[in-house]
């Protein structure tokens, strides 16, 4: 992207070799595979420095593998590299020390029962609080005087298990805040969230450390961090701090060990990889995300070539470990996509919040006991379901967007975006609201959703009032609706609705049309119906998630009024469904229920309602793509170039599927597109990649038939 300045800018193609088991290393030949490396066309060598369990290098610091003996393999690496006009990465292991840990013992996490923190993977977990910390960047400063490389790559910033509490961090706590670091969570105490806030603050100060080790020697020297925030979060203190100090942050898109949420078993590989592309790249304020992924041997070529597609168009760099036959062909694509990736940014069109502070402060507790356990549960809580049902639909929808968090929030970077969705942003803090008012003063537009703004960052409800303080919109009370029933092709109900309390939310006839809602694939059978309304046959839209009722003032809007009853026999009452004011410039949308937790359960008319709202908040569009949910789509500027950049990249089947091994498609099925462009003074629009036949009329209407792998195509301007 613009503005960057290191050894590593601009270098897509990019290949590891992780050494970390002793037969790994042992069988390594530097020369052959740095030369394979070269023949298949890679710019950038990512080989370890340093192990979980030892040095590849001589150190006055550590302690050099054995099975080494007198090899210096950094050297020979380097060296190699340098000869070939390569890029040297060095891979670091930071947080395991299992040969020495016995000597420091003071320099291991540990929890609030005195227990050492350890995983199946890692024995020993250093706190860099201790003189670990100090210890690590000794080594890092050893590697960058000694050989210089264009990079590094830090595998892991992270406070194990619920936090630390070894001695150092137990003093450092107790000397900034005061008090003692609370044992275990307490959601209703203010310490147990400045305690949470505290971790993410540590973990920023062992970013600069590291920085300070690395940059005060070189400071084009790129340092690249994992980060597994696409994965878990809260308990070890991940967060956008970190990118303040470091170049690039990174995640793994590979597949099995990645999927940590129940609510992504049914996603497609394009959805994941450019969920987690998506996810970090918001860390950084939308710089490109670096993409570790592992192809193991047998891959399907399709399978591998639809990832590196999906990472370059929704924003990464890929990292490749693994030497794959699909190989040569994974590093001819990269360097043919090269041209329209370079000082490119992404089109600021639909900005989501995706607020750390709305997650610890209302949606609070990740019920889990330990690293470990976090790393394999199937669930969360309700915010990641939120935030992948936005996801996923936003993704289905060929909707321009990107997600915005709280950093991008508290500087302000808001302008250029058309419309900010806040959904159910139930608290920031006030340097965010108050952001986020100018924007909208300015002209912007926000569409909030159920409590927004409802909460304070320690958990409390903060009054009645929505959104922020002369909003003009109340609460009132709670709209707790019913879940929705399957129906078979009739209409029947498959289970009996309980004999309780049901308050639904109705849409008219009107509102029907308005919104461009279908009833009739409902009424006419066709099979089942993945999730239907009790009372569908009457054009009532059941909203199968809770809502709120709110009063609101004479400045707001009724756009589209809900009914709703609090039993079937009951008079009909009305609140606001969707509703809308003026505030300076600009304007703010309402959306009364919880509408991530409707786009997880996947119902039709639900998201044509949603869709259509957007459209009608933000149009134009700047690219409008009519497609099947299969195609993933983004929209890129190149300043420099006068130019935008589309990229169309096609799942492995028309519908999607799981991205899970077992149901993994081997063919790719060519789809058609219809795609409109709304971007002012267009010279040309031009296919530049991909198979398929591309027809432009008038200038602005994209028809694309046969759209098989992917297709780049170029808007001149």
């Amino acid at each position: 992207m613009e503005g960057e300045n290191t050894y590593l800018k601009d270098k897509y193609r990019q290949i590891f070799r992780n050494l970390t088991y002793p037969m790994r290393l042992k069988n390594f030949n530097p020369e052959k595979f740095i030369k394979f490396a070269k023949s298949i066309g890679a710019e950038v060598v990512v080989v370890d420095v340093r192990t979980q369990s030892y040095s590849l290098h001589e150190t006055k610091v550590f302690v050099k593998d054995p099975v080494l003996g007198d090899r210096d393999l950094v050297r020979e690496c380097v060296d190699i590299c340098r000869n070939l006009g390569l890029k040297f990465v060095g891979y670091v292991a930071p947080l395991a020390f299992e040969i020495w840990w016995k000597k420091h013992p003071e320099w291991q996490q540990r929890r609030a029962d005195g227990t050492k923190v350890e995983t199946a993977h890692w024995k020993t977990w250093g706190c860099w609080n201790t003189g670990f910390g100090e210890f690590i960047c000794r080594e890092l400063k050893e590697i960058t005087e000694n050989y210089r490389p264009d990079g590094f790559y830090i595998d892991g910033l992270l406070i194990g298990d619920k936090g630390c509490y070894c001695e150092a961090c137990r003093k450092k706590f107790k000397k900034e805040m005061g008090y003692d670091i609370p044992e275990k969570p307490d959601w209703n105490n203010k310490k147990w969230y400045e305690y949470m806030r505290w971790k993410y603050r540590q973990v920023e100060y062992f970013a600069e450390m590291i920085s300070d080790a690395i940059h005060s020697i070189d400071p084009k020297i790129e340092i690249i961090y994992n980060c597994p925030y696409a994965w878990f979060s809260t308990w070890f203190g991940q967060s956008y701090l970190p990118a303040k100090y470091l170049d690039r942050v990174g995640t793994e898109t590979y597949l099995p060990s990645s999927i940590r949420y129940s609510s992504q078993k049914n996603w497609s590989l394009i959805t994941f990889t450019s969920y987690s592309v998506y996810v970090t790249r918001m860390l950084q304020e939308g710089k490109r995300s670096h993409c570790y992924t592992y192809i193991v041997p047998g891959s399907l070529e399709a399978e591998v070539i639809t990832e590196i597609n999906t990472i370059l168009a929704s924003g990464g760099v890929p990292c490749i470990q693994g030497c794959d036959v699909s190989i040569r062909r994974i590093m001819e694509e990269i360097k043919k996509t090269e041209p329209y990736l370079y000082e490119s940014e992404q089109e600021r069109c639909i900005g989501i919040v995706y607020s750390d502070i709305t997650r610890d402060s209302y949606y609070k507790d990740i019920p889990t006991d330990d690293f470990i356990s976090a790393y394999h549960k199937e669930n969360y809580n309700p915010f990641f379901t939120q935030m992948h049902g936005l996801f996923k639909f936003f993704v289905e929808a060929h909707l321009p967007f990107q997600f915005i968090g709280d950093g991008q929030i508290e500087k302000g970077d808001l302008d250029g975006f058309k419309l900010l969705i806040l959904p159910n942003v139930a608290a920031l803090n006030e340097k965010g609201w108050e952001n986020i008012k100018k924007y909208v003063e300015k002209g912007g537009k926000i569409l909030a959703t159920y409590k927004t703004g409802l909460f304070g960052i320690y958990g409390k409800s903060i009054g009645k009032e929505l959104l922020w303080h002369n909003a003009g919109l109340f609460f009132r009370k709670q709209i707790k609706t019913e879940k929705p029933y399957l129906v078979d092709k009739k209409g029947n109900l498959q289970v009996n609705i309980p004999p309780e309390y049901n308050q639904y939310l109705l849409l008219t006839e009107e509102d029907i049309d308005n919104f461009n809602l279908d009833f009739s694939l409902l009424e006419d059978g066709g099979g089942w119906i993945e999730y239907e309304i009790p009372g569908y046959l009457d054009k009532n839209l059941h909203i199968p998630a809770e809502a709120l009722e709110v009063n609101y003032s004479e400045e707001w809007e009724v756009i589209l009024p809900f009914g709703y009853k609090e039993h079937p026999e009951s008079k009909m009452e009305e609140t606001v469904g969707i509703g809308k004011r003026k505030w300076g410039k600009g304007e703010i949308y309402y959306l009364n229920f919880d509408v991530g937790e409707v786009l997880h359960k996947g119902i039709p008319n639900l998201k044509k309602l949603l869709y259509s709202l957007i459209f009608k908040i933000a149009s134009p569009l700047p690219v409008e793509v009519k497609a099947p949910a299969s195609v993933f789509f983004s929209l890129w500027k190149q300043k420099k170039e006068n130019r935008y950049v589309v990229h169309l990249v096609n799942e492995l089947s028309p519908q999607g599927r799981p991205a899970s091994k077992e149901e993994m498609r081997t063919e790719i099925i060519p789809v058609n597109l219809e795609i409109l462009v709304n971007i002012p003074k267009v010279r040309e629009i031009k296919k530049v990649l991909g198979e398929g036949d591309f027809i432009v009329n008038n200038g602005r209407e994209v028809i694309i038939n046969g759209l098989k792998e992917r297709v780049v195509f170029t808007i001149k301007v």
